[in-house]
């Protein structure tokens, strides 16, 4: 009962209305199960139970596999006793005084498990949402189309399996996206959730962060410009102060020094004469 309960809290299945899941079995090590999908022969039971004990979501379970106990999910090749299409298995081992006795587990397809997601992702739908398992394997995602779902490089996968090593929740940037992410309660996995730089772009955080660019591309014009015609009025200032020392110490006829400029320099020189002690003469 504890390891069906377990399966249940899983993206809120113990609270769905509808029978979302593919099957729900119980494989035990005694040599039975019991199945929701009921065999159509009697004769396939034997075969069917030797297939069961060998799936990963089985032989993975064991102590020496699964010392946490904890609800792992796999992904399901086709076989003629699942339908003959992929699913997403999650199982659970089954433990009782310390004996290992078997595994409860649920069969999904992945459009049962992107509904899933689409509606815990509920009110919040800027970004891809992304389910792995432990292991860095895409179970789900909220994306509508194949061109909307964001797939990582192996360097990629590498750098988010070193973040989230470190802490349950967080954020990095691969490129121009920007990958948060939160490891889930009851579930041995973590869900992503990816950010691209269109997005942010045409959202509101993205209008705006456009909005403060053009202020402050628009502020920084102005203390340019400002800049240029504060500079300008300096250099047209120092010219004109020249221009006019020059007609203030020059003959406009001869061009030759005249008597104001003549006392400025005798003021310099006489002082240079009387602090070094030496004579000086005018020649007029």
């Amino acid at each position: 009962l504890s390891a069906a309960l377990e399966v249940g809290y899983l993206l809120r299945l113990a609270s769905s209305s509808s029978g979302n899941e593919e099957r729900v079995i119980y494989v035990s090590r005694a040599g039975f199960f019991l199945e929701t999908d009921t065999p159509e022969n009697a004769s396939d039971i034997v075969q069917r139970y030797y297939h069961l004990v060998t799936q990963p979501w089985f032989t993975q379970q064991s102590e020496r596999e699964n010392r946490a106990r904890a609800v792992r999910w796999f992904i399901s090749p086709p076989s003629s006793f699942v339908g003959k299409k992929p699913l997403i298995t999650a199982s659970v081992p089954v433990y009782y005084n310390h004996v290992w006795y078997g595994v409860v587990a649920m069969d999904f397809t992945f459009a049962t498990l992107r509904r899933l997601l689409v509606e815990a992702v509920g009110d919040n739908p800027e970004g891809e949402y992304q389910l792995y398992d432990s292991r860095l394997t895409l179970l789900a995602t909220s994306g509508s189309s194949a061109a909307d779902v964001n797939h990582f490089d192996a360097p990629e996968l590498a750098q988010i399996a070193h973040a989230i090593e470190s802490d349950s929740e967080g954020g990095i940037r691969l490129g121009s996206r920007f990958v948060s992410w939160e490891r889930l309660d009851h579930f041995d996995g973590i869900v992503l959730r990816v950010h691209t730089l269109e997005e942010g772009v045409r959202g509101d955080f993205g209008s705006i962060s456009i909005v403060l660019a053009l202020l402050w591309a628009l502020f920084t014009a102005m203390l340019l410009i400002s800049w240029l015609v504060i500079r300008r009025m300096v250099s047209n200032m120092y010219s004109l102060q020249n221009s006019l020392q020059w007609q203030a110490w020059h003959d406009p006829l001869t061009r030759l020094n005249n008597r104001g400029s003549l006392f400025e320099r005798a003021k310099i020189l006489a002082k240079q004469c009387e602090q070094q002690a030496l004579p000086f003469s005018v020649i007029q």
